[in-house]
């Protein structure tokens, strides 16, 4: 594994505009600090939404995402998020 640290304009301009990466993880800053944004990570492997870098399209995974929308409590959010993730994690 390598870590390469990029500016934000270099960062924007190989990942989102030449899709040149081949694994990545980035936080967005929260209120208390850097922390991953639940629906952040659903949109991640959604077409359509720029936090796709990769230009997942998935099915399966952007329904996750439809239904996290539509959901009705945190804690349904949440098990979406671990479902996603498992499934995800399976199909590597």
């Amino acid at each position: 594994m390598s870590i390469t640290l990029m500016d934000p304009a270099s960062w924007q301009a190989f990942v989102m505009t030449a899709h040149k990466e081949n694994a990545l993880a980035a936080r967005n800053q929260g209120i208390l600090g850097f922390s991953y944004d639940i629906f952040r990570q659903f949109m991640r492997f959604t077409p359509g939404y720029q936090s796709n870098y990769i230009l997942v399209n998935d099915p399966v995974i952007t329904q996750y995402n439809t239904n996290a929308i539509a959901a009705q409590s945190v804690s349904v959010v949440q098990q979406l998020l671990h479902d996603e993730t498992f499934t995800l994690h399976n199909s590597i």
